[in-house]
């Protein structure tokens, strides 16, 4: 019986002691585990951190769309939740998506839109991806229906242009308010004005249509009263916003006060103001591509309240797109937007497209003024632009549909 009771202890020790050795083998894998899974969090952090600041900084000198696109989707694919908020993931796709967005345009606003549409991401990230989708329906024409048949496809955001019978630029306005409710900011307040000042202008200037009286009346009432918020929160925030949004402001103010008949000495200091603002050191790429779509409102500013008298400045204006396009940039280097919006313009037989203030008639008397660039406008052809650039095989398509 002895022998049997030590030999049942001995066996019990040893199986405590197995227990504690596999406890604590488990626990040290766990362990190590969990310290591998940190890391590759933090890698995956770090590497959204970088790639983000590096975007923020691309200049006309290091801009690579496609390679810095192709980065951004390997690192969501190997990192997918390496991030310590919703904020800072929806930062990361919206870097995504913009740089997608003169290479693969319907996926980056496919990325933006599920994203607005996503309760979990903080309200000021959702207004964001809105005000992106909206940069790029205003600054590419490369597909003219690529609004009604991408931004306004889906359960919900059909929804925007049925409510506006069609109309996109009235359903842009309606993503505009969604943007502001969200999350009130500059540049959707801003947007929303801008949308009255077009049409009191093309109620005054084109007589297309022209509004009733009190109609009319309510528009101003509108637009004052959205420029008041885009103001105060300019006024609060400005000194911290990023250039190129400072810049868009201006811009935007410059363009409401000229379409609505206000001052006109006014609305071009505000130009000046945006085009300083666009070229703050150190200047990133995309200061250069608004800065470059606003030079472009600008002339159109002096062409029509000035005509021939301001025919030097408007030159001068100009002298800096006549020396880009007369030497064939590499493909990279391409603005194919900015060569969409003045084929856009050029072909145009709208008053209102690309827009209100830069039509066919602008382009008419770019070349009376200037008839070096004119003759580079009218010999423009996008698809010859695009060749061996990321965008190539997409213009190729849409004009092979739209023939």
């Amino acid at each position: 019986m002895e022998i049997e009771k030590k030999f049942f202890n001995k066996k019990k020790l040893i199986g405590v002691l197995l227990i504690v050795f596999v406890s604590a083998t488990l626990g040290a894998y766990f362990y190590w585990h969990y310290q591998e899974k940190q890391k590759e969090l933090q890698l995956g952090r770090d590497k959204h951190s970088k790639i983000l600041q590096e975007y923020a900084m691309l200049n006309a000198d290091s801009v690579d769309f496609l390679k810095t696109s192709q980065e951004f989707e390997e690192i969501f694919a190997r990192h997918p939740r390496a991030f310590d908020s919703k904020m800072s993931e929806g930062m990361s796709k919206i870097a995504w998506a913009d740089s997608l967005s003169v290479i693969d345009r319907e996926k980056g606003t496919e990325i933006l839109k599920s994203i607005a549409i996503d309760s979990e991401y903080p309200n000021s990230i959702r207004a964001k991806s809105i005000n992106y989708i909206i940069n790029d329906f205003e600054l590419d024409f490369i597909g003219p229906d690529f609004a009604a048949q991408q931004i306004f496809k889906g359960e919900f955001f059909e929804n925007f242009l049925l409510d506006s019978n069609g109309d996109v630029e009235l359903a842009i306005r309606k993503l505009n308010e969604w943007s502001n409710a969200l999350y009130p900011n500059i540049i959707a307040s801003y947007r929303i004005a801008k949308w009255y000042a077009a049409q009191i202008y093309k109620s005054e200037v084109y007589k297309n249509p022209i509004l009733a009286e009190a109609k009319m009346a309510e528009f101003r009432d509108k637009m004052n009263e959205h420029v008041a918020i885009g103001d105060d929160l300019l006024r609060r925030h400005g000194n911290t916003t990023q250039p190129r949004i400072q810049g868009l402001a201006y811009e935007l103010k410059a363009r409401i006060i000229y379409l609505s008949g206000g001052d006109k000495e006014g609305a071009e200091e505000l130009f000046l103001m945006a085009k300083e603002a666009y070229n703050l050191p150190p200047q990133s790429i995309f200061q250069r591509v608004y800065l470059s779509r606003s030079g472009l409102y600008y002339a159109s500013f002096l062409i029509r309240n000035y005509g021939a008298s301001r025919a030097e400045d408007i030159r001068a204006l100009l002298e800096g797109y006549y020396d880009y396009y007369a030497v064939f940039q590499e493909p990279r280097k391409r603005g194919v937007r900015q060569v969409s919006f003045l084929i856009a313009a050029r072909d145009s037989t709208s008053l209102d497209y690309p827009a209100v203030d830069f039509n066919k008639t602008d382009i008419e008397m770019i070349k009376k003024i200037y008839p070096e660039f004119g003759a580079i406008i009218d010999k423009l052809n996008l698809l010859e632009y695009a060749k061996d650039h990321p965008l190539e095989k997409q213009i190729r398509q849409i004009i092979m549909e739209t023939d």
